[in-house]
């Protein structure tokens, strides 16, 4: 597949190593230039810096029919904009978009965005979960079913309960995108305290979710 990335940083860098090592090909834009120097040193990969809502810069990109567009800017409007220009002027298949509002998901399907993600609440038709872990878990199947983005509300009982994220044996398999706490969107690093109530959107090679998600909530596989 052919895969145009957009904005991000934990979930971007993860999903390009991901997809690269799956052999799709994959362009990256991002607006922040000093993150693309990381994006572009990390993956030995031309990352192009600008705004991709920029026709001039998605012609830079030359991504004319590509089967993928995945929009990771923090601005749920630019998201917008970028899906529904890549598809309606550059012939890209199909558009995924985060969605920081998640009373915008429906609108953004509507307006022809085919997957919209909400951080705080994962809303998708094609959501897949373990039966040892229904309750617990939801997950949707991103870039043809390799890269899985799953959301694990924590209990006290979890075994990653008031631990921090460098301390989590198995965090090699995995990446946690984001913790929404409350009311608040944080974006985690290795000494981030995992706290009862969080809410964890976490990023993993689908061969590896289940494992990781039955090592997060301590659940037995079947």
């Amino acid at each position: 597949m052919k895969i145009l990335i957009v904005d991000g940083h934990a979930e971007a860098d993860y999903l390009i190593g991901s997809l690269i090592e799956k052999r799709h090909k994959v362009v990256v834009i991002n607006a922040d230039r000093s993150y693309c120097k990381y994006l572009a040193s990390a993956h030995d990969m031309a990352v192009i810096n600008g705004d991709a809502s920029k026709q001039y810069i998605l012609d830079e990109a030359k991504i004319r029919g590509f089967d993928l567009v995945v929009a990771l800017s923090e601005d749920d409007a630019t998201n917008l904009v970028i899906c529904q220009t890549t598809k309606r002027l550059y012939g890209i298949k199909k558009a995924v978009s985060v969605v920081k509002n998640p009373h915008s998901v429906e609108i953004f399907k509507e307006l022809g965005v085919n997957t919209a993600i909400s951080s705080a609440h994962l809303v998708a038709t094609s959501i897949e979960q373990a039966t040892n872990l229904e309750t617990l878990s939801s997950s949707l199947s991103l870039a043809n079913g390799s890269v899985t983005v799953s959301e694990v509300s924590v209990e006290r009982s979890f075994p990653v309960c008031g631990k921090v994220i460098m301390d989590i044996g198995f965090a090699d398999y995995f990446n946690i995108s984001c913790i929404v706490r409350k009311s608040e969107t944080l974006i985690p690093r290795g000494s981030t305290e995992i706290l009862a109530g969080d809410v964890l959107i976490i990023v993993t090679k689908t061969e590896r979710t289940e494992h990781v998600l039955a090592a997060l909530t301590g659940a037995a596989k079947e």
